[in-house]
């Protein structure tokens, strides 16, 4: 009973007279302050504590000097982070940071689950991960999340999944304030198409920092879709290409940090002197506009980093986590190993801040003719437009604020502005195909007769113009299995079924197999019988249709006599 009363009365000794052994200067008004001794008598004790949660609770009221020495985690509020940290200061579990000290252990480039790539960890497991490694900064930077983008993509999340993802670690960032910095940011390709949402995001302190990870160089603005480089990646366009949108981004503003750079050398797999001219202008830009370059473990290429080394661009290390474990890998120490053995100085603290975010409450109007999607909807919002075609009508293209767009009857559009969208259409003369036909006979078959379309408003098909009253012939005279494909495309109405007129010949087999639009329909299906007519349901589908014929017994004749497409 007696040894319980001396540890608590030694603990409350500890609270009212525990003190900092060093001063951590800021200045308020010219004059020196130490962050965490609010009532400036020297020391950081329980009365500091109790003040800085009297100021957060309102019922203090603190002079200037005290509320920047209040503010421990110096981010312009004095908050229950601040009072803890105190706390934990006087109480030996915490060293309040000299603000000018700089961190001493950072990785400015980290990911989440929500990209699609990086495991199932939470965020919080990463943060975890990275405290118990030392590391006094971390940032999040997953793969940019576009409003562009609302379907699966294996690298970054859908933009409807964008805003749990920074509402996430912004709580994140308040709950472990006391034990590690973090940063909230993406890491995002450069195109022109995309500078108005990044501005976007940092203009309204929607995230802290971006990086520029240059993956992918081509956007199709009719789908949507991404491609790394029209053309070959092992080759001199791909390292001009990529050298001249890393530049153009950086130009931009907008990047604090240039990942993995040598990521073009990854996949050119070439060094020559004009690729060296190319990584030099890159460098020398990095280095004029004050952005740092990530050594990137995983796809250093060692010439570059000698390029860096003669310019003297400023050096960053990033793990690139994507997945917690990273933090206590061997990642951070190979890449050490290499920037001394090649004599590259690294920075650890590139004074990126947290932010305060903004409300943002701007809208903006759409408004669609003959089409779906009129309404009012905030900036960068993904809107489904909709054609609505009428009953003799063919839709041939968009007006967009009187731009012809060659986007198709239905798509997903960003609001950037008020808008106007115009469904533009023909009077409908035609049937509902595409005018492309093919028919290929494989190498090796012979064909007879001929192919030709017969129009009809009830079913559209093909029909022989040949005399046998079996229809079109053809046999395999090299190796069985070789096929007759017939093609055509399905573009302005539905089709929910094909016939197909066929007959196996004399000591053969033979099998139809049907594909619409990238869908099976039917795989080898046996022909029984002379100049029968198999129906196939294709349950309303459109786009290409394949039709795949084989005779399967060498020197022995099938034949095709007609195909029809069902509306």
């Amino acid at each position: 009973m007696f040894m319980k009363k001396l540890l608590s009365l030694l603990m409350v000794f500890i609270m009212l007279f525990a003190f900092t052994p060093f001063g951590l200067p800021v200045f308020s008004q010219g004059k020196s302050v130490i962050l965490g001794d609010i009532n400036n008598d020297g020391k950081i004790n329980s009365a500091d504590y109790l003040i800085a949660k009297r100021i957060f609770l309102g019922s203090y009221n603190a002079t200037e000097a005290q509320l920047v020495a209040a503010d421990v985690n110096i981010d312009g509020k004095v908050n229950s982070a601040d009072y803890l940290m105190i706390k934990r200061h006087f109480l030996g579990t915490y060293t309040i940071k000299d603000p000018n000290a700089g961190f001493l252990k950072t990785n400015y480039h980290g990911h989440t689950y929500r990209c699609n790539h990086a495991g199932t960890s939470t965020d919080e497991q990463y943060i975890q991960a990275a405290i118990a490694n030392g590391y006094d900064l971390m940032g999040f930077t997953d793969h940019v999340m576009l409003p562009w983008i609302e379907y699966y993509h294996s690298v970054r999340g859908k933009y409807s999944e964008s805003h749990e993802y920074l509402e996430s670690i912004r709580s994140l960032q308040e709950q472990y304030a006391d034990q590690i910095y973090i940063l909230l940011g993406y890491e995002c390709e450069w195109n022109e198409l995309f500078e108005g949402y990044y501005r976007h995001l940092l203009d309204n302190n929607l995230v802290d920092y971006l990086i520029m990870g240059n993956h992918y160089l081509e956007f199709d603005t009719i789908t949507n879709r991404f491609d790394y480089f029209n053309g070959s990646m092992e080759s001199i366009e791909f390292v001009k290409a990529y050298t001249e949108s890393s530049i153009q981004g950086m130009e931009s503003g907008l990047f604090s940090i240039f990942a993995h750079p040598d990521y073009v050398l990854y996949y050119a797999k070439m060094w020559n002197a004009t690729v060296e001219d190319y990584m030099r202008q890159m460098c020398i830009k990095a280095k004029e506009l004050g952005v740092a370059l990530e050594y990137n473990h995983g796809y250093a290429y060692a010439k570059f980093w000698d390029v860096v080394k003669e310019v003297g661009n400023t050096v960053v290390i990033g793990l690139d986590a994507h997945d917690p474990s990273v933090y206590s890998s061997s990642k951070r120490s190979q890449s050490i190993a290499f920037l001394n053995s090649k004599g590259i100085p690294f920075v650890e603290d590139l004074g990126i801040t947290k932010k305060q975010p903004k409300v943002v409450t701007q809208t903006y109007e759409v408004t669609v003719t003959n089409g779906t999607g009129t309404g009012t909807y905030k900036i960068f919002e993904n809107v489904e437009i909709r054609a609505e075609v009428g009953e003799g009508q063919i839709f041939e293209h968009w007006l967009i604020n009187g731009v012809k767009s060659d986007k198709p009857a239905a798509f997903n559009f960003v609001v950037e502005g008020d808008t106007t969208i115009v469904a533009v259409f023909e009077e409908d003369t035609e049937i509902g195909y595409s005018y492309a036909f093919d028919y290929v006979p494989s190498k090796g078959d012979n064909v007879y007769g001929s192919l030709t379309w017969n129009f009809s408003k009830e079913s559209y098909g093909l029909e022989t113009g040949s005399s046998s009253s079996r229809g079109v012939a053809f046999r395999v005279f090299q190796e069985p299995s070789k096929a007759v494909v017939i093609k055509t495309t399905v573009t302005r109405y539905q089709i929910s079924k094909i016939i197909v007129e066929a007959a196996m010949g004399s000591g053969n087999d033979t099998t139809i197999s049907i594909s619409v639009g990238g869908t099976n329909i039917i795989s080898d299906y046996a022909v029984t019988n002379h100049n029968t007519a198999y129906a196939f349901d294709v349950s309303n589908l459109n786009g290409e249709i394949i039709i795949t014929l084989k005779a399967t017994v060498t020197d022995k004749a099938s034949y095709i006599k007609s195909i029809q497409l069902i509306p």
